[in-house]
């Protein structure tokens, strides 16, 4: 079999048991086994769920048979793959189960089980970036579409290559998507190829727009912690900010993600590197008052018009604008109130269901044709 170039081969991994599906091939997205929410594995699983109602035959691949992630409701079933150990490296069942315990609001629904994957040489492997080399290793027999979400893996994958003394792997995949502007102008820089862009949907789990707010400061503490720490020591102890309460938002689930985002009237915003940053776009659509960096790939959303952006990684700026901000809206909250309503209706606009819907649909309709274009000359 050959597609986009390759030689023919064996995939290891090839399996030729049918699978009953729509369509004449199944789309495996391949995700790691997360102990907890990740909002990569999230938008796979959203892209696969649409993509399964619209009639394609999409299911996730993860290597253990004991794992389900827990954090996100969807259709799409869920299939293992033993030989995945080695490009996945699973975390312990042990090390999952403890995580439950501890936070057992974010069991939703295990999702649906078939069983062992059975890959046929027609299937085809959607890659996260970060593993777009091993992918395309393990499966040389197959077409492998590479899914970009994040600049920083990105180019971790493509640093591991060039140590290796390797092209990229991404030059020699069926397809590339991108769900940024800034992901898909990496990824064709990288390559010289065309990147396909699906523009993510914001707020799925979200009520929208909240106008009732306290005067409440939410932050996600995962990233840049060491800046976190900093920016909260010096507001907790600025004058401005007697009587605002802190709220980190840490292993919950999108439900009462949203609900805390609803409730505060500030985000602080601490990406990094992001291919698009999904938190500072959910909080404008809640109705906070974004406060923080846009780490590049949320260039696309965040400006003045939207919030209140700090130069990159400067934390005396950021405690300043936040001490500025408390001090403007306990004086005079209108503009500001102005500011957020208008940031949550830029996101509902460009960022809603029907506008992820229609990009998802017309990529994988131009990517179903390629593949089929290109089935004769795999026989």
């Amino acid at each position: 079999m050959t597609f986009g170039g390759r030689a023919p081969a064996r995939p290891f991994l090839l399996l030729f048991q049918s699978i009953s599906a729509v369509s004449a091939r199944t789309y495996f997205f391949v995700i790691p086994e997360a102990t907890r929410p990740i909002g990569g594995v999230n938008v796979a699983i959203q892209m696969a769920s649409y993509l399964r109602n619209a009639g394609y035959d999409c299911h996730m691949l993860h290597a253990t048979a004991q794992f389900s992630y827990q954090y996100f409701r969807s259709n799409v079933p869920f299939s293992y793959l033993p030989e995945l150990k080695q490009v996945l490296k699973p975390e312990a069942l042990r090390k999952r189960l403890r995580s439950l315990l501890k936070n057992p609001s974010l069991l939703v629904r295990l999702p649906s089980h078939t069983g062992r994957a059975n890959i046929r040489p027609q299937d085809v492997i959607i890659a996260p970036e970060y593993l777009c080399s091993e992918i395309v290793r393990a499966f040389p027999g197959n077409p492998v579409v590479i899914l970009v979400q994040g600049m920083m893996p990105l180019a971790i994958a493509n640093g591991r290559e060039f140590r290796r003394g390797a092209e990229t792997a991404l030059k020699n995949v069926a397809a590339i998507v991108a769900t940024s502007q800034a992901t898909a102008e990496a990824a064709e820089m990288l390559t010289g190829r065309y990147c396909h862009r699906v523009t993510l949907c914001v707020g799925e789990h979200s009520q929208g727009f909240s106008r009732q707010k306290k005067l409440q400061i939410a932050y996600m503490p995962r990233k840049r912690p060491e800046q976190i720490r900093f920016v909260l020591d010096c507001l907790r102890s600025a004058p401005e900010l007697t009587g605002v309460n802190f709220v980190p938002i840490d292993g919950v689930g999108p439900n009462r993600v949203d609900e805390i985002l609803r409730e505060s009237l500030i985000f602080l915003n601490f990406p990094d590197l992001e291919g698009f940053g999904l938190p500072g776009a959910e909080a404008m659509l809640a109705g906070c008052i974004v406060v923080g960096y846009h780490g590049v790939g949320g260039a696309e959303y965040f400006d003045s018009d939207s919030g209140i952006p700090v130069p990159e990684s400067d934390m005396v700026a950021f405690v300043r604008q936040v001490r500025s901000l408390v001090l403007d809206y306990r004086t005079d909250p209108i503009p500001l109130d102005r500011l957020r309503e208008a940031a949550s209706r830029r996101i509902a606009e460009s960022y809603s269901q029907t506008v992820f819907e229609k990009s998802l649909r017309s990529v994988w309709a131009e990517i179903d044709a390629g593949l089929q274009s290109a089935a004769p000359a795999n026989k």
